[in-house]
């Protein structure tokens, strides 16, 4: 049976996980969600953007909303699932599609999105904290071309 020997990396290699965008996504997702359960702990980032949509666009269809906030099918059940049991979401079928399930704001889920985004914009900006305003704005612009 052969030996394997693990060897140190090759100083000329190039390659670097400390500049792998995957690797550097994953550290900024990490900070922010820590930041994020921390000043709103009682949603999840995408149960929060689920509530923001719905207060921006009005009732949309459940599959339209997991698009929306670029999530599959299934997990837009789920977190619809979650915020329906908390009173924050009502379902109804669509009068012209009934396979179709529509998802609107109660009246209690309007109010705590309206009196959560100062918190979120707060997340956001102590997970920027480290940047100035020029670099935020440049980053947020980055992000949007990916």
């Amino acid at each position: 049976m052969k030996d394997f020997i693990h060897e140190a990396p090759d100083r000329g290699d190039t390659f670097s996980l400390e500049h792998y965008i995957g690797f550097r996504l994953r550290l900024a997702i990490q900070r922010y969600n820590e930041i994020f359960s921390r000043q709103l702990s009682k949603l999840t980032p995408p149960q929060f953007a689920a509530l923001v949509k719905l207060l921006e666009r009005g009732p949309v269809s459940q599959n339209e909303l997991g698009r929306q906030i670029s999530v599959d099918a299934a997990t837009t059940k789920g977190i619809v699932d979650r915020l329906e049991a908390r009173g924050l979401v009502a379902r109804t079928r669509c009068a012209r599609d009934q396979r179709k399930i529509n998802v609107a704001l109660t009246g209690e889920g309007a109010n705590l999105v309206k009196h959560k985004i100062p918190e979120a914009e707060a997340v956001a900006s102590d997970t920027m904290s480290r940047l100035t305003q020029i670099e935020r704005e440049r980053l947020v612009e980055l992000l949007a071309k990916l």
